[in-house]
């Protein structure tokens, strides 16, 4: 085998031709390597700079989302907004103090409606029942489990009862009934009836219920019941409050005697689904 260096350093001005075509090679890919180093320092120069540019945009960008969720968090807490006006339905039922007077009965109704309890079956057992609405026990005329219906008895201590004829007549009753209609819909209807005066009157119901309220529709007067000569403002008129949310709605209809005192109060919801 010929040792190419030896033969180089006889004649330093001729290469043979393999050592020549080796050497060209060997100085090509120098040069390519060099070239292509190069040309990688570049475009890794290139990358670090827009990848900086890009940085620099996304931390602007996000600072300016970060600052424009937080103004609008403050507007929010500011204006006081809100979402909705009508309360959704808690998936547990709320546990209210045992009312002791008209008042706290009907704040505790007012808690009913906006909780959805009246819609809710398991509503109706006893102890949520005279915890919510007073009353020393509940007999029940209807139940199965897709329809139950009673009474709430025993309200003294709310509602004096009424003297009549030597006996007493009680001051209040309390009728509910709940139903699953076509398998899915629900519907209920709870009424109480005021035997004599509770000094509970329209202001009242106002001051717990809102304002936004409408007279009922004029009817024409039963044979059967003659309404109270009027003595106050409000004496033997009807309104009617609407609670609405998605799928529900609830109506109350309250009725005053003649001096502007409760008379009944009667809630009937449906709820579809």
């Amino acid at each position: 085998m010929i040792d190419w260096r030896i033969v180089g350093c006889l004649e330093p001005r001729r290469d043979p031709p393999a050592a020549s075509y080796l050497r060209q090679l060997h100085h090509r890919a120098i040069r390519t390597w060099s070239m292509s180093c190069g040309e990688l320092l570049f475009s890794g120069a290139r990358l670090r700079s827009l990848a900086g540019r890009v940085g620099k945009l996304t931390c602007r960008c996000a600072s300016a989302a970060f600052a424009a969720c937080v103004l609008a968090l403050a507007v929010g807490c500011m204006s006081g907004a809100t979402i909705s006006t009508t309360p959704a339905f808690a998936d547990s039922l709320p546990t209210p103090s045992k009312p002791k007077t008209a008042v706290d009965l009907l704040h505790n109704i007012k808690l009913a409606i906006q909780s959805g309890a009246l819609l809710k079956r398991e509503f109706y057992d006893d102890a949520n029942l005279l915890q919510y609405f007073g009353g020393v026990s509940v007999q029940l005329s209807t139940h199965s489990l897709n329809v139950i219906g009673g009474s709430v008895l025993g309200f003294d201590e709310i509602v004096a009862p009424t003297p009549f004829h030597g006996s007493f007549l009680p001051g209040m009753t309390l009728q509910f009934s709940w139903s699953r209609r076509d398998g899915t819909s629900v519907e209920s209807e709870l009424i109480l009836r005021f035997g004599r005066s509770t000094k509970v009157g329209f202001d009242d119901v106002v001051k717990v219920f809102s304002s936004a309220w409408k007279k009922a529709p004029l009817e024409l007067p039963s044979a059967h019941y003659t309404p109270d000569p009027i003595t106050r403002p409000h004496g033997n008129e009807i309104i009617i409050h609407e609670f609405q949310t998605a799928g529900v709605v609830q109506e109350m209809r309250v009725e005053f005697k003649g001096d502007g005192t409760l008379y009944s109060i009667y809630i009937k919801g449906r709820k579809e689904g």
